[in-house]
C-alpha cells in the first residue's frame, strides 16, 4: 500500500512537471531569466583580438635628410632617431606595411581600440600614432602618400602602464586634407582599408637620442558591439512575443472555435431536448388511443378557462351509450375501434376555440368558451345526431348512441362544481332512456 502511494505521487509529480515545462508562460519565463543574464554577462565575452607585430612584418624606419635612423635590433623593432637639426621640418619614425600589398590593406572598422607595447627614451614629451587607409576611387594604389592619414598625438607617460589607443581618437591631419584638396565626403576618419601603422616624434621634433622599441601592437574589439548585442536581445523579444501572440491568437481562435462548437452542441441538444419534452408533453397531455386531450391536458385548458370568475363557459359531458356490453359482447379491441372513430366525429364537430378531451373510459367532456345554454344544448344535440348518424366501422350492424349532460357556469362557479352538475345531468339522460341531451339545473 505505501509503495503503491509512492508510485502515485511519482505519477502526479510527472505529470505536473511535463505541464508546466509544456506550458509557453514557462518558456517566457526561462526567456526573461537568458536575457537577464545575457544582459549582465555582456562585458564578460572574448574580445576579438588581431596581432599587428609577427615575425613576417614589413617593418620600415625613416628620418628626415638632416637626421638619421637606424635599427638597433630590427628583430625586435628597436630603433634610434638622432635629432640633430630640430628645424620645422625635421621627423623621424618606424611604420609596419599592412595587408599583402597597398592596395588591399587591412580591416580595423570590427575592432574598437588599438593596444600598444611600446618602450621609449628621449627627449620628446609625446609620441604621434598614425593609420594610414586606403581610399577607394581616390588613394592611389602605388601611391602611400594618398592614402588618408589618421593620426592621434599622445604623452609618453602612459607608456609604461600600456598605451591603449580608441580608433576614435585618431583624427585626419590637416595637411594630408589640403595637400590632396580631399572632397569633404572623404575627410572623416576610416578605417576598412588601413595598409600601415607608425610611430613618430611628435612635432616639433625635440633634439637628442630617442629610443623606441615596439613590444607588440593588436586591435581588440568584441565580437557583437554592445548596440548590437542589445539590439539582437530586443529582436529576439520582439520574434518571441510575435510568435507567442500569434500562438495565443491561433490558441485563442481555436478555443473560441471549439467552445462555438460546444455550444452549437449544447443548443442543438437543447432543441432536441426541448422537442423531445414536447413530444413527452404530448403524450403526456394526450389520451393514445383517440389523439385528443387526456385528462391532464383539458385540465392545463380547465385553469386557463376558469382563471376569472367573470368568463363565460358551458360544459357538455359524453358518454357512449351502452359501451361496456360492446366490450364484454365483441372485445376490447371492437371497443378501441368504436372510441377511436369516436373521436375522430366528435373533433370534426367542434369549432377550433372547443376544447375536446377523452375524459375517461368511454367519457368524453367538451369545453365551448363563450357559450350560454341555448348554444351549447344545440351543440350537443348536432353532437348526438352526428354519432347517430355515423356508420362505425367497428360494428357496422350496431347503432352506436351518445348521452350528453349540459351545464352553463354560474357567476364564480368553479369546473369541479359545474362537473358535478353536468354529470348529474347525463345521469339524467341515461336514465332518460339514453341518446339523448339533458341541461343541468343551476344550483
Amino acid at each position: 500500500m505505501q509503495v503503491e502511494v509512492v508510485v502515485r505521487r511519482k505519477i502526479v509529480r510527472r505529470g505536473v512537471t511535463r505541464a508546466v515545462v509544456a506550458s509557453p508562460y514557462f518558456w517566457l519565463l526561462v526567456g526573461c531569466v537568458l536575457t537577464v543574464v545575457a544582459m549582465l554577462g555582456y562585458p564578460y565575452l572574448p574580445e576579438k583580438r588581431l596581432q599587428l607585430v609577427n615575425d613576417d612584418a614589413d617593418a620600415y624606419i625613416y628620418a628626415d635628410p638632416k637626421n638619421s635612423v637606424e635599427w638597433l635590433d630590427m628583430e625586435a623593432l628597436r630603433w634610434r632617431c638622432q635629432i640633430r637639426d630640430s628645424h620645422g621640418e625635421a621627423f623621424c619614425g618606424f611604420n609596419i606595411v599592412l595587408g599583402e600589398d597597398n592596395s588591399q590593406g587591412v580591416d580595423f572598422s570590427q575592432y574598437d581600440r588599438l593596444n600598444l607595447d611600446l618602450s621609449y627614451s628621449g627627449a620628446s614629451r609625446s609620441l604621434r600614432y598614425y593609420l594610414r587607409n586606403r581610399e577607394p576611387g581616390f588613394s592611389e594604389r602605388d601611391d602611400p602618400e594618398t592614402h588618408k592619414f589618421n593620426q592621434t598625438q599622445i604623452s609618453v607617460e602612459f607608456l609604461p602602464e600600456g598605451l591603449s589607443i580608441g580608433l576614435d581618437e585618431f583624427y585626419v591631419a590637416e595637411w594630408w586634407l589640403s595637400g590632396f584638396s580631399v572632397p569633404r565626403a572623404i575627410s572623416g576618419p576610416s578605417f576598412d582599408h588601413v595598409t600601415s601603422f607608425g610611430i613618430d616624434l611628435a612635432y616639433p621634433a625635440a633634439s637628442g637620442e630617442h629610443i623606441a622599441q615596439l613590444h607588440g601592437a593588436e586591435l581588440v574589439g568584441d565580437w557583437v558591439s554592445r548596440d548590437s548585442w542589445y539590439a539582437g536581445i530586443i529582436i529576439s523579444w520582439v520574434v518571441v512575443l510575435t510568435l507567442f501572440g500569434s500562438y495565443r491568437l491561433y490558441d485563442l481562435r481555436q478555443r473560441v472555435l471549439l467552445e462555438r462548437r460546444r455550444a452549437e452542441k449544447v443548443a442543438e441538444r437543447n432543441r432536441e431536448l426541448r422537442q423531445e419534452s414536447q413530444q413527452y408533453r404530448e403524450l403526456s397531455e394526450h389520451d393514445q388511443l383517440t389523439g385528443l386531450l387526456n385528462r391532464h391536458g383539458i385540465t392545463r385548458e380547465i385553469e386557463k378557462f376558469f382563471a376569472l370568475p367573470e368568463n363565460t363557459i358551458a360544459l357538455l359531458v359524453i358518454d357512449i351509450d351502452h359501451f361496456k356490453s360492446v366490450n364484454d359482447t365483441h372485445g376490447h379491441d371492437i371497443g378501441d375501434r368504436i372510441l377511436r372513430q369516436m373521436g375522430e366525429v366528435l373533433s370534426d364537430s367542434v369549432r377550433q376555440s372547443d376544447r375536446l378531451a377523452r375524459w375517461g373510459g368511454e367519457e368524453f367532456v367538451l369545453l365551448l368558451p363563450e357559450s350560454d345554454g341555448g348554444v351549447a344544448q344545440m351543440v350537443a344535440e348536432k353532437l348526438r345526431q352526428r354519432v347517430a348518424d355515423t356508420r362505425f366501422e367497428a360494428l357496422p350492424e350496431h347503432s352506436v348512441t351518445i348521452s350528453i349532460g349540459v351545464g352553463v357556469r354560474q357567476s364564480g362557479e368553479d369546473y369541479h362544481a359545474l362537473f358535478r352538475r353536468v354529470d348529474t345531468a347525463l345521469y339524467r339522460a341515461k336514465d332518460g332512456g339514453r341518446n339523448r341531451v339533458e341541461l343541468s339545473v343551476e344550483g
